[in-house]
Order: structure tokens, then C-alpha cells, then sequence
């Protein structure tokens, strides 16, 4: 374990304190001599107790009045309570730090003891550093674990792509079904897809007989709009894969930057933009598993029940879609659709 190193004149008595505490405990600012200090190497967290109290240096009960206290070493959570390793403490706790001192010992304490004994400002810098070390090793980790995992990402975003029934093909239904109904009602779809509103409802004029009795019972009704009921005969299936920008979820945010990030060096890049990086790919296999889900709903979305309720969801004053829709459902290009992606 290194000990401070002096990189200017520093007094003598400042020597063994790391430097959040000669920070703390001095006053001294940036530009004022500074203490190099190696800092000890994080501790993986612990899962019990025993991993703990059987680490060489590790003492308890502990008089804090003898030791100043350096670093965080690892932070921890157990099911069941634990002494605290002050000796003015001990009171139990489940969720606390292992803690370093300016003479090598370590021992355990809770956040509260850890403040009311070492004092507020020197335990909260120690506390902060070590949250700032441990996030950024475990940035890097992530980083380097998607970097290894980069091949199987490009072969799936490749794959959902360029399969029969791919990302490719998907968007050829899109083109397909604006050709045939056009591009207005494919919107109103996606539209009426993300509101949830796919009930698909016919029209019949009530009898005469029938709309008296409406009226009847309904005082201040009027009569036209007792003319004509509503009924529902059935719901469309969700097209979800008309919300899904295909291009720019997997190409344009995923394959092409993963290229150049797995040639990068996590260590070397400044936290800010890791964590950047790291969140994009981060959610790579999602997207992906949802490119795949919109995709499947393409393919689900042209059985020909569910075409023949989208014909009768189109609204009356535009038949002329329904009848086209219809005759595309019995055309050759149909056929084709259904066969998937050309090879």
C-alpha cells in the first residue's frame, strides 16, 4: 500500500494524511502544494460479513480518536445486521463502508458513525471519491464488456436487416400499403396504433320503429342522431412496426457508431463521454428485440382477416382505398409480399 508522496514543500505534519483530508483539515486549494497519494485499490464488494472481518488489516472494535481515516475502500448490503467497527459505536447496521485509515487499518462503519466520529466534511470527501472511483471502474467494466460483445451485436442488427422477414421487408410493406391506400391513411394507422383506438365499427340505419323508441326513452336527443347505430366487428392488430424507424434505431444510432466504439480505450476517455457511450449501446439488445417484435407485426398485420377489417375501417367517404386494398389482396405483388425479402 503506497504512502503519500510529496510533490512540493509540504509540512512535516501534514505527511501521512491522504489528500481529501489535508484538503479538509488545511484549507488548501488547487493551487497550493499538493499531496500524491496513491490511492488503495477498491475492494469488490463484500457479500457477507466474514468476507470482511477476515481481510488482514481489518480491526475491530476500533478507537477512532487513534487513526485518521483515508479512504473508502468498498461500500456494502447485507440481509441481516452487522457490528459496526467502532468501538465507540457498534451499534448494528445492514448497509454501511469499509473503510482505510492513514496507518493501514480498516475496519467497518455506517454512514451516520462514519460522519459523527470522523467528522462531516473528511468522511463526505471520502464518500464522494470513493463513489466517483467505483463509478468510473464499473463504467469502464460496462464499456469493455460491450466492447467484447460488439461481434454479436453487429451479426443480430445484420441479421434483422437483411432476413426474409427483416427490417428490410418491413419497410417494403410500408411502401406497399401506401401505393395501394395511400400515405394519408397508413399515418392515420400508426396514429390510431399508438392510441390504441383499432376497434373497427360499421354503420346501420335504424328503423323507423327503432328510432322512435330511441327518442322515446331519450328525451333531447335529436333525431339525427338516432338515425344510425354503431356497432364493433372486431379490433385491428397493432401495427406496430409502422412507428419503428428501422434506419435510424438500428443503423443509423447502433451499427454504425458500435463500429468505431469497440476501437476505443475506455480507460483513456473522459467519464462524460463514456457514460455516453456506454448508455447508447447499453440498450442494443432491446432495440433489437423490439426491431424484431415490429417486424413480426408487419407479417401479422397482412393475415387476410386483418386486411379485410382494415378495408372496412377505411372511412366512407374514401371506398375507393378499400376497393384497391382488396384487389391488391389478390394480386401477384401480394403473393410476392408474402414470400419475404428477395434473396
Amino acid at each position: 500500500m503506497g504512502y503519500p508522496v510529496v510533490e512540493h514543500e509540504v509540512p512535516s505534519q501534514y505527511l501521512h494524511w491522504s489528500p481529501f483530508v489535508f484538503l479538509a483539515r488545511t484549507g488548501y486549494n488547487h493551487s497550493m502544494p499538493k499531496l500524491l497519494a496513491p490511492a488503495a485499490e477498491l475492494v469488490k464488494r463484500p457479500q457477507s460479513f466474514e468476507e470482511i472481518t477476515s481481510r488482514p488489516c481489518y480491526s475491530a472494535p476500533l478507537d477512532y480518536t487513534e487513526h485518521v481515516l483515508r479512504e473508502v475502500l468498498t461500500d456494502y448490503h447485507f440481509g441481516k445486521e452487522i457490528p459496526c467497527g467502532l468501538k465507540s459505536c457498534r451499534q448494528p447496521h445492514m448497509h454501511g463502508f469499509l473503510v482505510l485509515t492513514e496507518d493501514g487499518a480498516e475496519t467497518n462503519i455506517g454512514q451516520r458513525c462514519g460522519q459523527t466520529h470522523f467528522g462531516d466534511e473528511v468522511f463526505n470527501r471520502a464518500r464522494s471519491e470513493y463513489s466517483r472511483r467505483r463509478e468510473r471502474e464499473e463504467l469502464v467494466a460496462r464499456a469493455q464488456q460491450i466492447q467484447a460483445a460488439t461481434p454479436q451485436i453487429e451479426h443480430q442488427i445484420n441479421d434483422l436487416v437483411q432476413r426474409n422477414f427483416g427490417a428490410k421487408w418491413a419497410m417494403r410493406v410500408t411502401m406497399s400499403l401506401q401505393g395501394v391506400i395511400g400515405s394519408g391513411l397508413v399515418e392515420s394507422l400508426r396514429t390510431a396504433a399508438l392510441r390504441d383506438e383499432l376497434a373497427v365499427t360499421v354503420s346501420r340505419r335504424r328503423t323507423e320503429e327503432d328510432i322512435d323508441d330511441i327518442l322515446a326513452t331519450n328525451r333531447g336527443m335529436s333525431r339525427e342522431r338516432a338515425i344510425y347505430e354503431y356497432q364493433v366487428i372486431g379490433r385491428l392488430l397493432p401495427a406496430t412496426w409502422l412507428d419503428f424507424d428501422f434506419r435510424e434505431r438500428l443503423i443509423v444510432n447502433l451499427l454504425g457508431p458500435i463500429k468505431a466504439f469497440k476501437e476505443m480505450k475506455p480507460d483513456d476517455m473522459p467519464s462524460p463521454r463514456l457514460k455516453a457511450e456506454v448508455k447508447r449501446f447499453d440498450g442494443a439488445e432491446k432495440t433489437v428485440d423490439d426491431a424484431a417484435e415490429a417486424t413480426s407485426s408487419a407479417l401479422r398485420f397482412l393475415s387476410h382477416e386483418n386486411l379485410e377489417l382494415l378495408a372496412q375501417w377505411i372511412p366512407a367517404h374514401l371506398k375507393g382505398s378499400g376497393a384497391a386494398l382488396r384487389s391488391w389482396m389478390e394480386s401477384s405483388q401480394f403473393r410476392t409480399l408474402l414470400q419475404g425479402a428477395p434473396k
